[in-house]
């Protein structure tokens, strides 16, 4: 049976290199929330509605239920998928509050994850990261508190949908968080 892994986190902590390097580590399929594709049509329905919030969560609900497609269309051909973001980031970073009960009813509507990595970095860590990208049009309006983003990872991973969770709350290097996430995926799932 596949075994679906979830690497979520701020903007900054590592989350695409290690979903990447436990992928190559497991020979898993890797899934990320969004392809450059889907990032440049995100910005330009953002720039087309004038910075509406409604284009952006289009684009990540769509974008979430192609990634339960693509886990659907993969998990007979490989034993694991690794998934970079899923449906806890949209979670996290939305502004408006859903009900207990419309979030369970997405979820009814998509693959569940077997474990969840939850990754954190000092400010100053994820700020150097986040200063050698290019910033986004859609990235720029609204920025969300941290903390408040933090509170609604911890909200939700009690749900079953997320499985296993670990929080990985280190300032370590990606090589020692990958040994730890590969030790605790072998300890916990195989």
């Amino acid at each position: 049976m596949t075994k679906i892994i979830l690497i979520e986190g701020l903007d900054g902590v590592g989350k695409t290199t290690l979903a990447l390097e436990i992928s190559k580590h497991f020979h898993a399929y890797y899934i990320p929330m969004m392809s450059p594709e889907v990032k440049n049509i995100r910005e330009k329905l953002f720039n087309e509605w004038n910075g509406a919030r409604h284009s952006i969560d289009l684009v990540y609900l769509a974008s979430i239920y192609f990634q339960s497609h693509l886990i659907e269309c993969f998990k007979k051909k490989f034993s694991y998928i690794v998934l970079d973001r899923y449906l806890l980031s949209y979670l996290a970073y939305n502004p408006f509050d859903l009900s207990e009960l419309k979030i369970k009813e997405i979820m009814s509507t998509l693959n569940h994850v077997d474990i969840t990595f939850i990754l954190t970095s000092p400010h100053s860590t994820r700020i150097k990261r986040l200063m050698t990208r290019p910033i986004q049009e859609s990235s720029k309006n609204q920025p969300i508190p941290v903390s408040k983003i933090n509170s609604k990872f911890q909200e939700y991973i009690s749900f079953d949908f997320f499985g296993k969770t670990l929080i990985i709350d280190k300032d370590l290097s990606i090589e020692d968080t990958k040994n730890i996430v590969i030790n605790h995926i072998k300890k916990e799932l195989t």
